[in-house]
């Protein structure tokens, strides 16, 4: 039996049934005169891959236009099945069996002569039968099926290709989310210290209250007598006003920072 190629569970084949041997007496001779057997073949003809790229062309004025190549098309394989009864085969059985592997989208590797034909699987997308003659009951004889394939790019490998593009985006975001969470805990740190700084400084700078006739002021490290009378009277010359105001300074007592003096009012 010689196997051509086959789709699945449909087999491309060429076989010589066992020959019949007939005894016959001759005389005192016995002769076995040799009969052929009959030939069994489900076969194909007019085969033909077809392969095809998309291209866009981009027209110039005055010149030819440019091409530019954009994608590949899937191939198509069309072949014509003979199905014969004479050769053995029953046309009806198989016809039946072309249009389930059709309507039902069955995908296979298409094999001819022992080899793959493409890397990819192929399906059936059409099937054309032409019932040619008959017996006396009705039953088909010879069914010429003309058969189109479609070359099929496996969903296993579209998926892993969409598992690999989703597991690099999560590690993108992972990473965006990490760099974005220790930017958000920097932030606030640094807007605590911020604040903390910022209530220490309200804390130092709150150094003088009113009260009477009198400003109640908080020394600081810079502070003189000479700066506060420019500061409040405008004049460093007026320092013996704050002199006076305070006993203090009178029993020769030192400008302390966090010490509180008072300041007469103009």
């Amino acid at each position: 039996m010689g196997q051509v190629g086959h789709f699945g569970g449909i087999k491309f084949y060429s076989k010589m049934s066992k020959p019949i041997l007939k005894k016959t007496v001759k005389g005192n001779y016995l002769e076995l005169p040799y009969s052929g057997g009959k030939v069994e073949a489900l076969s194909f003809s007019d085969a033909t891959w077809s392969s095809s790229i998309n291209i866009a062309e981009h027209k110039r004025h005055g010149k030819k236009p440019l091409l530019e190549f954009t994608s590949r098309n899937a191939d198509d394989f069309t072949m014509t099945i003979y199905l014969w009864a004479q050769l053995g085969v029953s046309p009806w059985k198989m016809l039946n069996k072309l249009r389930s592997y059709t309507l039902e989208a069955k995908v296979y590797p298409l094999y001819l002569g022992g080899r793959k034909a493409g890397h990819n699987k192929w399906i059936i997308s059409s099937v054309s039968n032409e019932l040619k003659t008959f017996y006396k009951n009705g039953k088909p004889i010879l069914i010429v099926a003309n058969v189109t394939f479609k070359e099929y790019l496996s969903v296993k490998e579209k998926k892993k290709s969409k598992h690999k593009r989703v597991a690099v985006k999560n590690k993108k975001r992972k990473k965006k989310a990490a760099k974005t969470s220790s930017n958000k805990k920097q932030n606030t740190n640094s807007s605590k210290s911020k604040k903390t700084s910022s209530s220490k400084s309200k804390k130092k700078h709150v150094s003088s209250k009113t009260s009477g006739g009198y400003i109640t002021y908080t020394l600081k490290k810079t502070d003189t007598l000479w700066n506060l009378a420019k500061k409040y009277y405008g004049s460093g010359d007026k320092y013996k006003k704050i002199y006076n105001a305070n006993k203090s300074l009178q029993q020769g007592y030192k400008l302390k920072p966090g010490s509180t003096i008072r300041i007469p009012k103009k």
